[in-house]
């Protein structure tokens, strides 16, 4: 029996300089790596990705048309009241006309509610803060995966029952094919030649300019003692401002390689973070100012990466990280996180099992 799968990788939106943003492309990447082990446990599995904004083309370049891909309307602006209706109106629709055996949300609200209106399955993947809001969609999910491995907050008795703690929904297959390589293979493989600063920029954002500029000016401070480094831009709006002294690439294929193959390595994404350690980097992790979220999971991965919150982002003080990962003494184990995607996918088909 052919199994309807249908995924929202992002959508719950926050607040930044009066703007509502959403979620970003890190949401996306653990969603299709969890789809993509899902179809490996189960090929006649078919799955779709309903996707918004920016995240809606990363989407389609990163999974080009090995999964079915719906743009659903994007919540932004000033006054996103109405949009978020009428999105909501639109992935009712889309679940009724889909009829998918599971309906699977990232920190998604919208699509849980209308796998609940059309008598769906559904699961939710949730990184635990902030509580209100996991609180609130597990209570309308049948299953929640936690991409964690522990919680330091006690959950009330029915959310507990539901919820999972799998850890990292990462690619486990891509990272040991990487982890394989050796970082010269790597560098010849993605065509950079030496050392390099990886610098991972998660989406766009309107604090965007000055990150970068703080960047370079770290950049040129290691090039005193380091001549030779490059510095890589990786994301969208990467080129932005960028000349001829940066690489800058707004998307690769495998950033794994990009990863590995780095000197030292700085991420906004806390979900990229956990890959990193997967390759045995441990990043620098710089949050997204006012996103509650990215910086709770930052400070919790404190012990194995460093964070630094960008309201204390200043150019010497990043230089000295950058310096402390150049030298090796910050260097992860490699694959010292639990992959947690096999395991979710096995409990996401056994629901869709369950009758």
């Amino acid at each position: 029996m052919t199994h309807r799968i249908l995924v929202f990788p992002s959508g719950m939106f926050s607040v930044s300089d009066g703007r509502y943003v959403e979620f970003g492309n890190g949401h996306v990447v653990r969603c299709v790596n969890l789809a993509r082990e899902i179809v490996r446990q189960d090929p006649e599995a078919e799955v779709t990705l309903g996707v918004s904004g920016p995240e809606a083309v990363f989407a389609r370049r990163f999974v080009g048309d090995e999964f079915a891909i719906v743009e659903v309307p994007e919540v932004n602006g000033t006054s996103p009241h109405w949009q978020y209706e009428h999105r909501l109106r639109f992935e009712t629709n889309l679940v009724r006309f889909l009829e998918p055996s599971v309906v699977v949300c990232d920190t998604h609200a919208e699509g849980l509610i209308a796998a609940r209106y059309n008598w769906r399955k559904c699961v939710a993947i949730l990184d635990l803060p902030p509580i209100e809001f996991y609180h609130v969609y597990a209570m309308l999910a049948d299953l929640v995966l936690v991409p964690l491995m522990e919680s330091q907050y006690r959950l009330p008795p029915l959310l507990e029952a539901k919820s999972r703690f799998v850890g990292p929904l990462i690619d486990a297959r891509s990272i040991s094919r990487v982890n394989a390589a050796s970082v010269a293979e790597l560098r010849e493989e993605i065509g950079i030649d030496g050392d390099f600063i990886l610098v991972y920029l998660s989406r766009i954002h309107s604090d965007r300019s000055q990150f970068v500029s703080i960047v370079r000016e770290a950049h040129r401070i290691i090039l005193g003692r380091h001549p030779e480094i490059a510095l890589v831009l990786i994301g969208p709006g990467a080129r932005d401002g960028a000349d001829d002294g940066i690489i800058a690439l707004e998307f690769v294929d495998n950033i794994h390689k990009y990863v590995r193959a780095s000197s030292a390595f700085i991420t906004r994404s806390p979900i990229i973070a956990m890959e990193g350690l997967a390759l045995g980097k441990r990043a620098v992790v710089i949050p997204i100012p006012s996103d509650y979220n990215q910086s709770t999971m930052a400070q919790r991965l404190g012990r194995d990466t460093t964070y630094l919150p960008f309201e204390k982002l200043e150019a010497e003080a990043l230089a000295r990280l950058i310096e402390d990962a150049i030298s090796g003494e910050v260097v992860a184990e490699g694959a010292p996180v639990s992959n947690g995607t096999a395991e979710s996918a096995r409990m996401l088909l056994e629901l869709v099992n369950s009758g």
